[in-house]
């Protein structure tokens, strides 16, 4: 009995250890060699063992990643100077209105006063310079027409008609009708350097009392760069002498609405240097005297 429990427990091992296929048949031949009693060996027909499992590789073992250690700068980098914009250039400056304007800054005296020259002008044909009326912008440009191509020369602050009596848009060829310093019938008031423009519209100076530049009337210097008038157009002195001088009969001129509006343009016709604004270098060694002009 004891040989049949130990032959059992053999049996359970292998059926752990050596993956038995049929514990029975191991039963079996154990008990089988205990029969007799005896002496006799196990038979050679007893279990074949099963053949050891294959051992599983173990993974190779991958190399830790080395991290590197954050380190504290000792400065941060220098920050790059940004460029700085382009300043803006005021177009109608102080050099612009001495080049096309120089009636906007001509003095005072100059601007309402009669210099005392009455000889007729010998003036230059027709086709040599035509004009054009902006109404919206309340100048006159003159444009040389010399090699086919317009170029301005010459941009005049005016008082075209307005409170109903409007100046008529178009494109006109001059009259030949000029007066030195002329009287206004209906208005009792005269005017300096009518050119005739077409009928009864013509380009002339700001207002007088009488036939004497000292006479002249301040609201119609005062309303110069509004509309205003009574279908004529008023201009500075100088700009109503430029066209009397230069403007012969045929030359051609143009009234229109089609311009936008320039108010720094307008402000630099007006007011001359104080209404324009120059952009001065930085790095320049001139300097600004009192009256704004620059110094070398």
């Amino acid at each position: 009995m004891k040989k049949i429990l130990v032959c059992i427990a053999v049996i359970v091992a292998l059926v752990f250890v050596m993956g038995v296929a049929n514990p029975m048949d191991a039963l079996t031949n154990c008990t089988g060699s205990l029969n007799t009693g005896g002496s006799s060996p196990p038979s050679s027909s007893s279990a074949t063992p099963e053949p050891a499992p294959t051992p599983t590789p173990e993974p190779t073992p991958q190399p830790t990643p080395t991290v590197e250690p954050w380190v504290n700068p000792t400065s941060w980098p220098t920050p790059q100077p940004q460029p700085s914009p382009t300043p803006y250039v005021q177009l109608y400056s102080q050099e612009w209105l001495d080049i096309y304007a120089p009636a906007s800054v001509a003095s005072f005296e100059e601007q309402v006063g009669d210099n005392g020259d009455y000889d007729d002008p010998v003036r230059p044909p027709a086709g040599t310079y035509s004009l054009v009326v902006d109404y919206t912008n309340q100048c006159v440009y003159a444009y040389e027409e010399t090699g086919g191509i317009p170029k301005l020369v010459r941009v005049m602050i005016c008082t075209t008609g307005g409170n109903g009596n409007w100046t008529p848009e178009g494109v006109y060829d001059m009259g030949s009708d000029y007066h030195r310093f002329g009287f206004f019938t209906s208005f009792n008031c005269y005017a300096q350097y009518w050119t005739q423009m077409s009928g009864s519209f013509y380009f002339h100076s700001l207002l007088y009392n009488a036939r004497d530049a000292s006479t002249y009337t301040m609201s119609s210097y005062n309303n110069l760069g509004k509309p205003g008038s009574h279908g004529c157009i008023r201009l500075l002195v100088p700009d109503a002498r430029w066209i009397y001088e230069n403007c012969a009969p045929g030359t051609k001129c143009e009234v229109t609405t089609a311009f936008y509006k320039k108010e720094d343009m307008k402000n630099a016709l007006k007011y001359g240097y104080e209404g324009a604004v120059d952009y001065i270098d930085p790095d320049s060694k001139a300097e600004e005297t009192e009256s704004g002009d620059i110094a070398a």
